[in-house]
């Protein structure tokens, strides 16, 4: 009995080492192939997002494989460089109004200071002044030029992500047989996560933009790029994107009917969106839970820079659902939606499982 305890022990010990090995060296891997692996993944999610309509042309309209493919490739090609300009025209318009909104945060600060109880905190007004004055200039030098530099990058690389989505979509063209039922299941959930998590971000997007548009508040478009570039990113994206309009909204010369709208619309927007219609389009079985979200964000954020956060939690999700595929990968699932209880032994589980 103590041999086959200290033989079980050894099994586990040996186990939690090589999936530390294997885990660093597929992260020593990510790292140094990112210049070619952040535009192969975003021409993956095209990919996933366009083969459908290849597949409806051939079985609607009986198209040859290569036909499907090219039309496919050209409305690719037209959402690509429309996508791709608003993002580069909301970038350019951050870069060049950087100063003004580092001012309104200041601004914003200083009237805050005003109803802070310093004095119970142990520390002076000019003290804290100093420091808000000092932060917004760090940001705007170190953060936000790396994220318009890193956005620039990944845009440079539209050449070599369209490059790759062709070859993708070729694929399609020549791949007469079906593949293994299980890459077919794959593939099928992760079409409908991607197409489902494209269209509320779009939908989030579009709706913070035509809002603040409507109500005549400064930078509406880049705010409305930021929404659906956050929407990806679970739970904090959406309390980003509805705090970055709040300074320009405050300061601004709007009334207080137009500052009421302009922060509780957005809101309201992303709280349904994000709790009511995200659920029943996308199913509740994709949940992730939120420290699992911090920890890839942290993650990929230090493999990948800015980009790597934005596709943190797509990657997951899509982990995520090729790992449900498995009865012996469930487990690891599971763990992603923090459900501990797969950690305990064989008779709790089958107890938490019954129950």
């Amino acid at each position: 009995m103590t041999e086959t305890t200290e033989a079980g022990s050894l099994e586990r010990t040996r186990t939690i080492c090589l999936f530390i090995l294997a885990t660093g060296v597929v992260c020593a891997g990510l790292y140094y192939l990112s210049s070619a692996l952040i535009p192969f993944v975003i021409a993956a999610f095209f990919h996933f997002s366009l083969a459908p309509l290849v597949n409806w042309q051939r079985k609607r309209w009986k198209f040859p494989g290569w036909l499907a493919v090219a039309t496919t490739a050209l409305i690719g090609l037209i959402v690509f460089v429309g996508m791709w300009t608003v993002i580069a025209a909301s970038i350019a318009q951050i870069a060049a109004n950087a100063g003004d909104y580092q001012h309104k945060i200041v601004e914003l600060s200083a009237k805050a200071l005003k109803w802070a109880p310093l004095q119970d905190l142990g520390v002076t007004k000019e003290q804290v002044e100093g420091a808000i004055n000092e932060m917004p200039k760090r940001f705007a030098e170190s953060y936000l030029s790396g994220t318009v530099s890193a956005l620039m990058n990944v845009l440079s690389q539209g050449a070599l992500v369209f490059l790759f989505l062709m070859f993708m979509l070729a694929g399609k063209a020549v791949g007469g047989s079906k593949g293994p039922e299980f890459l077919e299941k794959v593939e099928l959930s992760i079409q409908r996560y991607v197409l489902a998590k494209v269209a509320m971000s779009a939908l989030t997007g579009f709706l913070t933009w035509l809002i603040l548009a409507v109500l005549g508040v400064q930078f509406a478009l880049v705010f409305g790029v930021l929404a659906f570039m956050l929407n990806f990113i679970p739970n904090i994206g959406s309390v980003i994107a509805n705090v970055l309009p709040v300074p320009v909204v405050l300061l601004g010369d709007y009334s207080l009917v137009v500052i009421i709208l302009a922060i509780g619309l957005p809101a309201a927007v992303q709280f349904i969106i994000g709790n009511v219609v995200e659920p029943k389009v996308m199913g509740s079985s994709l949940g992730i839970h939120p420290v699992v979200v911090i920890l890839t964000l942290v993650l990929f954020g230090l493999l990948w820079g800015i980009p790597g956060m934005f596709l943190a939690t797509p990657l997951t999700a899509v982990l995520k659902i090729v790992l449900q595929q498995r009865d012996f990968t469930k487990p690891i699932a599971k763990l992603l939606e923090g459900d501990l209880r797969v950690l305990g032994s064989k008779e709790e589980q089958t107890a938490a499982a019954a129950n």
